[in-house]
């Protein structure tokens, strides 16, 4: 098994400021209603384990419960809502990781190949199981194109994303003459967290006619996948929901209720094109209720934690490779879900799924909200990061081996 060397925090938890209040006496599953899941592509394989983990816990309470999704968070909260979440969370970052596509493949041939990958990921019955969800209501984002933005053929595409890129730059509400925003959600969710600012957003409700196409829509990265026409929709192209809602900067603060945030770094980026511009930031209101759970890149990502060689963001040219690349963050999210059952979760994390804990000499208690726990490799540091913001790092030791994921 090979093995991965953590040299930073495995697990950064930030809250916000009303959640802090909320967890003095510990997290619990109950009060969890809202679970935003970010765009990111690729850096989901390495978040299987911590969602594993945290869909397991939340079983100890059920409710109704959000599950807000763009583009592979969509996909991930769509196994979650499946009858056994951690098989099919488990599918989701296997079929992703071995992929393959050849040269000279065509978007529309990795379109239905894609399309063909969802159907086996979710299975027989699969879209009725999101659907007919006792407790779980998905929203799915996606963005309906404006101008050459709504063009397929290349040259176009790619100056329609040029504008959306200079109109976002001078200011994130411009973005709305290219794309507005597209909810696409459970005709029984509440709605509570429907942002209100300047980019123009439509309601559509998800039933058995349009589920597949708003689960494609959502991934559909323009000039990888085709975008799609989404039924009872004004006609246009469907793509991607990350473009205008990469981190989900939506407001999930409500009464006394959680959003918990399994996330994939320590940064909220609203939007896709704004993850070159540092001086955009979240609202920190739509997110004092949110303990975020962010798993540092060094640890789901492999070229920057395991095999710094290989490229981080793959493209069609190196998705031929990906399997190779992408095949030790399962084991590194298996680390990350033992550290969140060890300090939210309560659990013995290796007595519930059969992983054997990091080999280290000497094992040492630390104090934690409402209990004592055991917690080997790990030492943790609280600080004030900035006004209303506090970091709880649990910084994991630099590791001789990682413990074995647990077969679903």
């Amino acid at each position: 098994m090979t093995a991965i060397h953590i040299r930073q925090p495995a697990l950064i938890i930030k809250a916000g400021r009303r959640a802090r209040q909320l967890l003095q006496d510990g997290l619990r599953p109950d009060q969890v209603a809202i679970l935003p899941g970010a765009a990111g592509g690729p850096k989901a394989v390495g978040m299987t384990g911590l969602d594993q983990a945290v869909f397991r816990w939340l079983e100890q309470a059920p409710r109704e419960r959000e599950l807000v999704g763009a583009s592979i968070g969509g996909w991930r909260f769509a196994c979650a809502m499946q009858p056994d979440p951690a098989a099919a969370l488990a599918r989701l970052a296997q079929r992703y990781t071995e992929e393959t596509y050849h040269p000279g493949t065509t978007i529309a041939q990795i379109t239905a190949q894609t399309r063909q990958m969802l159907r086996d990921i979710l299975g027989e019955g699969g879209m009725e199981n999101i659907l007919s969800h006792p407790r779980y209501r998905l929203s799915l984002l996606l963005v309906q194109s404006h101008g050459l933005a709504n063009r397929e053929d290349k040259a176009a595409l790619l100056a329609g994303l040029a504008v959306a890129a200079a109109l976002n730059a001078l200011s994130r509400p411009l973005i709305r003459h290219s794309f507005h925003r597209v909810i696409c959600h459970d005709a029984r969710s509440s709605l509570r967290f429907q942002p209100q600012d300047a980019i123009p957003t439509r309601l559509h409700a998800l039933h058995a006619g349009n589920l597949e196409a708003a689960l494609m829509g959502t991934v559909a990265i323009p000039g990888v996948l085709q975008g799609v026409q989404l039924p009872d929709a004004p006609p246009a192209i469907y793509r991607d929901g990350g473009l205008t809602d990469y981190h989900i900067d939506f407001p999930f603060a409500h009464g006394d209720e959680i959003a918990l945030y399994p996330h994939f770094t320590d940064r909220i980026v609203p939007g896709w094109f704004d993850k070159t511009l540092p001086w955009r930031k979240p609202s920190e209101a739509n997110h004092a209720n949110s303990p975020t759970a962010s798993c540092r890149a060094g640890s789901t990502r492999p070229c920057r934690g395991a095999n710094p060689a290989k490229p981080t963001t793959p493209t069609p040219c190196c998705w031929r490779r990906r399997g190779h690349t992408w095949q030790p963050c399962p084991a590194a999210g298996c680390r990350i879900a033992g550290i969140f059952a060890a300090t939210w979760a309560g659990t013995n994390y290796a007595a519930s799924t059969g992983a054997q804990p990091p080999r280290r000499a000497n094992a040492w208690a630390t104090r934690f909200w409402n209990g004592w726990i055991s917690l080997p490799p790990l030492r943790f540091s609280l600080c004030n990061k900035k006004a209303g913001r506090t970091r709880l790092c649990v910084i994991s030791e630099t590791s001789r081996r990682q413990p074995a994921c647990a077969q679903h």
